[in-house]
């Protein structure tokens, strides 16, 4: 078989694979595949996010407000949205116009929302230095 007729046939493997039905279930496997890295990243990190404020949440009796804060919580809409999603049975909801913003002070939650969801700016940079000249000074 030569080199021009095996890219013809895997091309054609391929073009069958895209015409295939789509009611085929789909399994795991396929899922997987479909799945980039980072997209499994991103869930396990909003999967991890969600545990932790529920474990809070459950020591706390129920939370008065959910603060975003730094690189990802100031600056991802995204996954603001993703992890709010996840905490309804806590009142949480979000106004998806409102999350919109990135790096500015504002309340993100929905008119309605038992829980507020906040994202507060932090400069984490100045806060070191401020700690570390109060250490120099004594």
């Amino acid at each position: 078989m030569t080199e021009e007729s095996c890219v013809f046939q895997a091309a054609r493997q391929a073009l069958r694979a895209r015409l295939e039905k789509p009611e085929r279930p789909e399994t795991p496997v396929r899922k997987a595949k479909r799945e980039t890295k980072a997209t499994r990243a991103m869930k396990a990190f909003v999967l991890r996010v969600v545990k932790y404020i529920g474990a809070y949440a459950a020591e706390l009796d129920g939370a008065d407000a959910i603060c975003f804060t730094a690189g990802i919580g100031e600056n991802s809409p995204v996954i603001r949205e993703l992890i709010c999603q996840s905490l309804g049975y806590l009142g949480v909801a979000v106004d998806r116009e409102a999350n919109q913003v990135r790096g500015k002070e504002r309340d993100v939650s929905a008119p309605l929302a038992k829980t507020r969801v906040l994202v507060i700016p932090t400069n984490e940079e100045l806060e070191i230095a401020r700690n570390t000249l109060a250490i120099v000074r004594g």
